[in-house]
Order: structure tokens, then C-alpha cells, then sequence
């Protein structure tokens, strides 16, 4: 994929309009000061607090599906030992493992 198109350059610029600014000429001015280290710190610093917040929802996320999942498994019955559907699928080794496994 070519990413030196100009929608890219169009997209880049609205993204960081605040830091760099693109001219018509494709040169742009920047107001961090210093070397490319210093301009790719400053832009990897704004990634990184979205990383972070993708990363605190997913754990979200996963606790919501554990709980949802255990919920199931202790309420679904299955023919348990007498043979009747009174047996939860949660007292199970296999389901217990497949659950939370150790």
C-alpha cells in the first residue's frame, strides 16, 4: 500500500494541525522545537493515551464477558448424576477449566 498519496498528507494534517502545518507546496513548519527525536516523542506521547484508554476497555470488556459466562454456566442445568436437568454445567471439571483455566 502506498501511503505517500495526497489523502494521506490531507489526513495527517488534520490530525496534527495543532503541532505541524502542511503547506501547498507539501513542506510543512512545525512548533515543536528540537530534532525528528523530539517531534516523534511528542506525537507518540498523544498515541500512547489511547493505547492506554483501548487497553483499560478491552479489561472492561473481558470482566463483562466472564461474569456473563459464569452466570450462564451456574444457572444452565444438564442431566446431572440423579438424571434429572438439575445439574449446572458449571460443576463440570471441564467447564470450570474452560472457564478459568489454571
Amino acid at each position: 500500500m502506498n501511503h505517500s498519496g495526497p489523502f494521506v498528507i490531507c489526513v495527517c494534517a488534520v490530525c496534527y494541525s495543532s503541532i505541524i502545518q502542511v503547506h501547498e507546496g507539501g513542506e510543512y513548519t512545525t512548533k515543536i522545537s528540537g530534532n525528528n527525536r523530539a517531534r516523534f516523542l511528542k506525537v507518540a506521547d498523544q498515541l500512547l493515551s489511547g493505547r492506554i484508554c483501548i487497553a483499560s476497555m478491552s479489561q472492561g470488556a473481558s470482566k463483562a464477558c466472564m461474569a456473563i459466562a459464569l452466570r450462564y454456566s451456574a444457572t444452565r442445568l444438564t442431566a446431572g448424576p440423579s438424571g434429572k436437568s438439575d445439574f449446572p454445567i458449571l460443576g463440570y471439571q471441564l467447564q470450570q477449566h474452560a472457564l478459568i483455566p489454571l
